[in-house]
């Protein structure tokens, strides 16, 4: 009889316990705080499951997608392979998503503007954890990309550099421009 009530008390917590994490699909490595995984429609956290802070560097991974994301202390961003990225087309001036760079320490931004009457105008950005973006070109703050063309910028960048993206700031002629972006890391630090 004593053994049957502790089995009953332990079927009772186990469904308290399934009853309090219902769809909530993050789950923990076995090091809290430092890796994370669910699916790529789950909000990515900000606190570890001890409602403490995340480190810089924790490491979310999408299982639907294979995508990982690293936190910076302050946002997530893409985790690169050091392959090139994602094609990504942007239809109107913004900014192309921010791809952590940890590890690396060079980054060739791609441009391809395919319109023939048309220009485009980019600038090439770096973050650190607690500053705003800025150029990476100190010299040449834009690039403009005419149509039918593509235009490669590589960058050295020092360490503690978090994240980079491009900015597509404007777009002259008669068409849409319709520019494609690709990024590679490359330089693993040693």
């Amino acid at each position: 009889m004593k053994y049957l009530r502790v089995l009953i008390a332990l079927a009772g917590i186990a469904l308290l316990v399934g009853i309090m994490t219902a769809g909530a699909t993050v789950r923990w490595r076995q090091d809290p705080g430092v890796s994370a995984y669910g699916l790529s429609t789950d909000t990515k956290p900000t606190t570890d499951q001890g409602g403490r802070a995340l480190p810089a560097g924790t490491i979310f991974t999408e299982t639907d997608t294979g995508k990982q994301w690293i936190y910076t202390g302050a946002a997530w961003t893409l985790k690169s392979t050091g392959a090139a990225s994602d094609t990504l087309t942007i239809r109107a001036p913004g900014y192309g998503p921010a791809i952590a760079t940890a590890g690396y320490s060079e980054a060739t931004f791609g441009v391809k503007v395919t319109n023939a009457n048309t220009s485009a105008t980019f600038r090439f950005l770096g973050k650190m954890t607690g500053l705003d973006w800025a150029s990476l070109d100190a010299e040449n703050d834009s690039t403009v990309v005419t149509g039918n063309s593509t235009v490669y910028r590589s960058f050295s960048f020092p360490a503690g550099l978090d994240s980079i993206k491009t900015q597509f700031l404007s777009e002259a002629g008669g068409t849409d421009a319709t520019p494609t972006l690709k990024t590679k890391l490359s330089n693993p630090a040693k």
